[in-house]
């Protein structure tokens, strides 16, 4: 088995045991390895592999000799669009376009020298979103492992995984770049999120602009009595010259 087919069967079986964890109870146990990975149509060394990432991404938690569990509670409250896109049952691949060193921009929340990670992520074999990711300088992000797999499992594992996140939306039209990248026109709209995301401790370790695709992702919310997609509009004066 070459190296490209065995990251594309671990990303498959890892989004599979998502789905699986997404319907059960925390603390509930998985089933046996032998047999999981039998249901799995995986190896056990496989398995063992994703079992490991999940656990770092604080999805399962490995106890020697009782098995693995579904955490009691998420590491993170602040997950990633391909977490996201698991819980609704969609694979999606990840590209590296890009990565640079440069200045903090200024007036942002991070300072001193940044990791510029430029990415791009397909679904059914379209391109849906276009990521830039802004990365405190001093964090050691393994970039072969970000390149094609979550970032914020990258981050868990050195115990920088963002818990709280402030996030603003707004719609845009593609420039000539993200059309590009996106495989829309230039002037397509688009969903533009602004990200930031903080550790546990309080350290902002994230600043991301994630541009998606308008005609393949929805907003919406349920109205309960507070007030639904009316309560998260917050109105702009429009900028003056």
């Amino acid at each position: 088995m070459n190296q490209l087919t065995s990251d594309h069967e671990s990303r498959r079986a890892a989004e599979r045991i998502r789905l699986r964890v997404a319907g059960l109870a925390p603390g509930t146990r998985l089933p046996p390895e032998r047999e999981l990975a039998d249901q799995l149509g995986v190896t056990r060394t496989l398995l063992r592999h994703v079992l490991t990432e999940l656990a770092d991404e604080g999805l399962v938690t490995r106890r020697q000799g009782a098995g693995t569990f579904v955490s009691q509670a998420p590491a993170t409250v602040a997950s990633g669009l391909s977490q996201e896109l698991s819980r609704h049952g969609l694979t999606s691949t990840v590209r590296l376009l890009s990565v640079d060193r440069a200045p903090a921009p200024a007036g942002g929340p991070l300072a001193g020298e940044v990791t510029v990670l430029r990415r791009a992520r397909d679904v059914a074999g379209t391109t849906v979103s276009y990521e830039t990711s802004l990365i405190s300088g001093d964090v050691d992000l393994d970039v072969a492992a970000v390149a094609h797999g979550s970032l914020y499992a990258q981050l868990a594992r050195l115990g920088l995984a963002p818990v709280v996140a402030r996030e603003q939306l707004t719609g845009v039209v593609a420039d000539d770049e993200a059309a590009a990248v996106l495989g829309c026109r230039t002037g397509a709209p688009l969903l533009r999120v602004r990200r930031i995301g903080s550790a546990a401790s309080g350290r902002i370790v994230e600043d991301v602009v994630t541009l998606l695709r308008g005609d393949r992702f929805l907003l919406a919310t349920a109205a309960d009595g507070q007030g639904g997609l009316a309560s998260m509009l917050t109105y702009t004066h429009p900028h003056q010259d």
